[in-house]
């Protein structure tokens, strides 16, 4: 920082008094880049009326003004965020999508009956049909849940000290008067004064936070069994409360090579070996991988889906497909079939956001600290699910897996 007096306006080469016609003791600090943009400074003469002793400083700073577009990419990027999914509105977001004002859904039927005749479906023409999908259920969010708000002049929040209440605010208040009191005028009824709201104070925080604790405890063992989020979360929380001391932050080049290289595919590993000629299976086997997609596997894979998860980049989440999954049946059985028998995978579904979670040990600056956790389509993960459990079926049909092999399947138990 410098000081622009004498430097800049009117003031150039001059260093006008501002106190008392006889110092400079107020001034206009600017950093070096600053100083082009000062078109006018000048030493006001003196006016009681203002100040007793001091001169006013007048300043006029002309800076360009950058002006964005909101076709810009950035902008275009924030601008699709969305609200969070509200239970109380499903009923809601259903008749918004059976309503369907604009004819978004019959336009969207439509199209797939065309993709399911047309021979030689290319790449662009099933990503444009995913993108209207996704842009469809965003139409019927936002007319449900409305727009996304960021969150504005919100105050910092301190949570080092949580069972700090308005109780313990009252006596602290009080205490800093007493003490503050007592410096000015020592004598021995303010001392004891003084005293006394110490200890009242000392009191009170022990008992917020002895209060703080109990509650604590309480929703621990009330949640234990009964909500493991919630009881998560209330861990999670009072882990967040201690001070954590300033570890350097690691680069985003840093993480991404680390999961680069992490999730490097090994061109060298050998396949397995298969016992029975995949070209010449039975009608039977062949129609349990390469069957339709039935409504009964849809509604199979949907009753898995779990919510409060995060959507992926098409931002259709799991809530959207559950609500919607008998009205829209018709919509999720041809795309599912059209992807089946084309092989052509939508490339919203091979998309992830990666979000590194650190393990809370070692250093911040480790990329080896961190867990990565991707986002995946919430659709492209429920026909994924169907594919998954007609290869764990078609597995244990032809016992492509040995029973020792227990670990994670379905009526199958270790024994120690």
């Amino acid at each position: 920082m410098y000081i622009a007096n004498s430097r800049v306006g009117n003031d150039e080469g001059i260093g006008k008094k501002t106190c008392n016609d006889t110092s400079v003791i107020d001034y206009l600090l600017l950093s070096s880049n600053l100083f082009p943009v000062v078109k006018e400074f000048d030493i006001m003469e003196f006016d009681p009326l203002v100040s007793d002793v001091h001169c006013q400083l007048h300043v006029v700073i002309q800076a360009p003004v950058i002006l964005y577009n909101s076709n810009d990419e950035l902008s275009q990027f924030c601008s699709e965020k969305y609200v969070k999914w509200r239970k109380e509105k499903c009923s809601e977001f259903l008749d918004n999508v059976k309503s369907d004002h604009d004819c978004q859904l019959e336009q969207l039927l439509l199209e797939l009956d065309n993709l399911e005749v047309q021979q030689g479906i290319h790449q662009n023409e099933m990503n444009k049909v995913v993108e209207r999908i996704s842009n469809f259920f965003q139409s019927v969010a936002t007319k449900t849940f409305g727009k996304y708000k960021p969150f504005k002049n919100r105050k910092p929040k301190s949570d080092n000290k949580p069972w700090f209440n308005k109780q313990c605010f009252d006596t602290r208040k009080k205490f800093h008067k007493a003490r503050k009191r007592y410096s000015f005028i020592k004598n021995a009824d303010n001392r004891k004064h003084m005293k006394n709201a110490s200890k009242s104070y000392k009191i009170e925080i022990s008992k917020a936070n002895e209060l703080y604790q109990r509650n604590i405890g309480n929703k621990l063992r009330q949640t234990k069994k009964s909500d493991s989020k919630k009881f998560w979360n209330i861990l999670n929380s009072i882990g967040s409360n201690k001070k954590k001391g300033a570890d350097p932050e690691i680069s985003i080049e840093a993480l991404y090579d680390y999961f680069k290289d992490m999730n490097r595919c090994d061109s060298n590993t050998e396949e397995p070996e298969v016992n029975f000629d995949v070209h010449n299976l039975s009608d039977e086997l062949y129609n349990l991988l390469n069957g339709t997609v039935t409504e009964d596997e849809i509604l199979k894979s949907v009753k898995n889906l779990k919510n409060d998860k995060a959507s992926g980049c098409d931002k259709i989440m799991n809530e959207y497909i559950k609500c919607t999954v008998y009205d829209l049946m018709p919509m999720y059985v041809k795309l599912f079939n059209l992807v089946l028998d084309t092989g052509i995978v939508p490339e919203l579904w091979s998309l992830g956001i990666m979000i590194p979670i650190f393990k809370n040990k070692g250093s911040k600056a480790d990329p080896a600290n961190y867990r990565g956790v991707t986002l995946n389509s919430c659709l492209g993960k429920t026909f994924s699910s169907i594919i998954n459990e007609r290869l764990n079926s078609f597995s244990d049909e032809v016992e492509l897996i040995s029973e020792s092999q227990a670990g994670f399947r379905k009526r199958f138990f270790n024994y120690r």
